[in-house]
Parts: C-alpha cells; sequence; structure tokens
C-alpha cells in the first residue's frame, strides 16, 4: 500500500512541476526590455508604485508624485531620486540594469558600491519594473514606473 501513495505522490509531483514550468513561458512571452516600437527604456518615467512583500499585508502601495529617471538614448540618465546626484550613465545587459552615478564620492544606497547600482528590469504592459539587487527583499519588492515622456531611440 506505501509503494502505491509513494507513486501516486511522484506523479502528483511530476504534474505540478510541469503545471508549473507550462505557465512560466507564457509570462515571459509578455516581458520584453523594449516596447513594440523598440525604445525600450529611452524616456521618462516616474514611479508610481511600490510591492512592499515584507508587510503585514503584501501587496502594490500607491506612490503620489513619484521620482523620476529619464534615460536617453546615448547612455546617460537624469533622476530626481537624490538631490545629491541627479544624473549618471547607464548600461543594459540582457534583464540587468546598471546606474552609474556621476558624483564623486557619492553611495546612494550607502552600500559602499562606489555609485554603481545594479537593478533587476522588464517591461511589461506598457509599466517599467525595477528590482533592487542591493536590498534584502526575501518576500519580494519591486518599483514600477510608468512612461510620462517618449524620447527618440537610437533606432529613429
Amino acid at each position: 500500500m506505501t509503494k502505491k501513495k509513494d507513486i501516486l505522490k511522484f506523479i502528483f509531483f511530476i504534474f505540478l512541476l510541469l503545471v508549473n514550468f507550462s505557465g512560466c513561458d507564457k509570462e515571459k512571452e509578455n516581458i520584453s526590455p523594449e516596447f513594440e516600437d523598440g525604445t525600450g527604456i529611452v524616456g521618462t518615467w516616474q514611479l508610481m508604485e511600490f510591492f512592499d512583500g515584507g508587510s503585514i499585508s503584501p501587496g502594490w502601495r500607491p506612490i503620489k508624485d513619484g521620482y523620476t529617471y529619464t534615460f536617453n538614448a546615448d547612455g546617460t540618465f537624469t533622476s530626481t531620486r537624490f538631490a545629491e546626484c541627479t544624473h549618471g550613465t547607464y548600461e543594459l545587459a540582457d534583464n540587468t540594469l546598471s546606474l552609474y552615478f556621476g558624483c564623486d564620492g557619492f553611495d546612494p544606497y550607502f552600500i559602499n558600491t562606489s555609485t554603481f547600482v545594479e537593478l533587476i528590469f522588464w517591461i511589461k504592459d506598457n509599466t517599467f519594473h525595477l528590482v533592487p539587487i542591493y536590498m534584502n527583499c526575501d518576500e519580494g519588492c519591486t518599483f514600477k514606473f510608468r512612461r510620462i515622456k517618449q524620447l527618440k531611440s537610437k533606432k529613429n
């Protein structure tokens, strides 16, 4: 009898794995580093929501008058996030956004990164999502931005 239960558990486990992996492929189709027009992150983005997974009631929290990032096609950016340093350069590699703040000695998150910050990013449903690598977000934290200004990309 125990062998039958073990076999049934194993089959159920395989079934759950198959269902789980088939759902991931569909989700990935909607995630892209670029919009249909090819502009990607080029433009001005304003923070609109923050996902807080570590609170008693996890979920999206609206942000009023959120800070902005403006990403230019030449690899430079400006931001209203920090008054001490509002500019720098950026690099994209797969789904990693690297920000290099252009102010000597500026450590934006007090993590001794020498003005360098890495974030996981994706664009989905016309919103730009950033997940900090520098923060301990075991329960999940994501910053969601909306495009407020379109800029010309290198392709135009």
